[in-house]
């Protein structure tokens, strides 16, 4: 089997990723499109390593990718805009998201973000049967959220071993 950073064009839009260019970013945004999900993924990668609120736009309809991998990479890449325009659409798929990886980078991305409005769907999180890493990551973001009036229910969530 071959690995993902063998595909040629993985490691030019590696390459091309580290430069950080936004000169690049046209063809960051066309291999998103490709089909080998690695390509995918390493173009969302690098289309976050830009640094720039300009790429949301670009980066979140790769929230709805079909394969998972590419999908925690695009969560990631929007923590690194530093902007909370992605909010809505970050809370949309974290609520019918099923990978627990993927669950996990929603959930952290919306703590880096410090998106306001995710602390209901964190405290949920917390109460429900989710497995402790994503209960975990909610308490994390609810702390980057300031919401320290939910302390008690992040010891219920530390104490629970639903999920795990």
């Amino acid at each position: 089997m071959v690995g993902a950073h063998d595909h040629p064009l993985v490691q030019q839009l590696l390459t091309l990723g580290r430069e950080r260019n936004p000169r690049h970013r046209s063809t960051l945004v066309d291999a998103m499109k490709d089909q080998s999900p690695e390509v995918r993924a390493m173009a969302v990668r690098a289309l976050g390593w830009l640094r720039t609120a300009e790429v949301v736009d670009d980066l979140v309809p790769s929230l709805d990718d079909m394969d998972p991998n590419v999908r925690r990479w695009t969560a990631a890449s929007l923590a690194l805009t530093g902007s909370r325009r992605s909010g809505p659409q970050l809370i949309n798929r974290l609520m019918i998201e099923e990978h627990e990886a993927v669950r996990v980078a929603l959930v952290r991305t919306l703590g880096w973000l410090k998106v306001p409005s995710a602390r209901p769907v964190m405290i949920h999180i917390l109460t429900s049967d989710a497995p402790a890493e994503v209960r975990g990551q909610s308490i994390s973001s609810l702390c980057r959220l300031k919401a320290i009036d939910t302390a008690p229910l992040w010891v219920k969530a530390l104490g629970d071993p639903a999920g795990t």
